[in-house]
């Protein structure tokens, strides 16, 4: 699970979960930039190109949703978005997807290293 150079954007304020994806995702080779907050998150899609983005969608100051509006106008438009979340059977699952999450993690429902596992799958 070696993807050397690959770049991945985390924006999820839970630090707990911040923290075990980027270790797990790091392990794997990748360089990980994480962000506690959705602003931060546009901030650095500005400015960086990603690989591979993680977002959850309860986030202070813009929610994940707000972010994958936004990402169109960054330098990250065409790069796969991830969202991790609680809110099962909600309405703002099935708009992250319409808004173009590649896939939808419940976090309760999924173990860190399967979301992972998943995520890396792209980084092929």
């Amino acid at each position: 699970m070696t993807h050397t150079s690959k770049n991945v954007l985390i924006a999820e304020d839970d630090r707990a979960t911040a923290s075990a994806l980027a270790r797990k995702i790091e392990q794997g080779g990748c360089k990980v930039t994480v962000c506690y907050d959705g602003q931060v998150a546009l901030d650095a899609m500005s400015g960086e190109k990603f690989d591979v983005i993680i977002l959850d969608i309860l986030m202070p100051n813009k929610d994940g949703l707000n972010v994958l509006k936004e990402k169109s106008e960054t330098l990250n438009k065409d790069t796969p978005a991830y969202v991790l979340t609680n809110l099962a059977g909600d309405d703002k699952v099935a708009e992250a997807k319409k808004l173009g999450a590649k896939d939808v993690f419940f976090k309760a429902e999924m173990p860190i290293k399967e979301v992972v596992e998943r995520i890396c799958a792209d980084l092929q």
